[in-house]
């Protein structure tokens, strides 16, 4: 449940219409930029798409990319293809279904409260997203003036056409194996996210990933959306572990 509330927290927290530009100029630090974003809660519908690129030394390489559509409270419609799974997971605010593309099996349940829980269901088989929920906690951090995380504005860069200002954040900067964040937002009145990178190091292996982030601006989102049929000869199972799905690993 803490991992779904994180996810819920950062998809909000995505629509954080702070001026970056502004608080820049008068010289206000990343803890007073990201404590603008973390007090913004909006009622915005959400359309967004994150590409992924992991690494690991143990598990090999996975990529993927998840697509969500989002209107509060409980209306939601994801699509994601994360290694050698595709999968659909759509809320039209009384019933949630689930459905395995692959293997044409579909799993319903009551619509949970928020889009977060239902992801939170498939945190465990979606996991290279779990660094996505782990952000929200770094995010926290910088704006709170956590002990153990520190955060520098670095410039700014071009990504896929947009300009965005550049954040490197370093988690437990005091333990043998700290954790590199390294976080763009688009210089615009509403700093969505362009990219985030993060790495860390264990005594077994370096792990690397990227995800970037594509917006549609004022998304029209109407009751259709968030409506799914289970396409002709797919099977209903009694429970989510029966779909099929499981973590990539390559």
């Amino acid at each position: 449940m803490r991992y779904a509330m994180r996810l819920y927290l950062l998809l909000w927290w995505m629509l954080a219409t702070s001026c970056l530009a502004q608080a820049a100029e008068s010289g206000s630090g990343p803890q007073t930029i990201f404590k603008k974003l973390q007090d913004f809660v909006g009622s915005n519908a959400l359309d967004f798409k994150t590409s992924v690129d992991a690494h690991s030394e143990t598990l090999g390489t996975t990529r993927g990319s998840v697509h969500y559509l989002i209107k509060r409270p409980n209306l939601f419609r994801i699509e994601g293809s994360i290694g050698g799974d595709n999968y659909t997971l759509v809320s039209d605010g009384q019933v949630m279904t689930i459905y395995n593309v692959g293997e044409k099996r579909f799993a319903q349940l009551r619509a949970p409260e928020t889009p977060a829980q239902g992801v939170g269901i498939l945190i465990g088989l979606a996991s290279i997203e779990s660094q996505v929920l782990n952000l929200v906690d770094v995010l926290d951090d910088v704006a709170e003036g956590a002990p153990g995380v520190t955060a520098t504005a670095t410039g700014s860069e071009a990504i896929a056409g947009r300009q965005c200002d550049r954040f490197d954040i370093v988690e437990n900067g005091n333990a043998f194996f700290p954790k590199d964040w390294v976080v763009w937002l688009e210089q615009k009145d509403v700093p969505l996210p362009c990219k985030f990178v993060v790495s860390s190091t264990s005594g077994l292996t370096r792990d690397v990933q990227t995800n970037d982030f594509s917006w549609v601006p004022n998304p029209t989102l109407t009751a259709e959306t968030f409506k799914f049929t289970p396409p002709k000869g797919s099977t209903k199972v009694e429970s989510v572990g029966a779909l099929g799905l499981h973590p990539p690993i390559n």
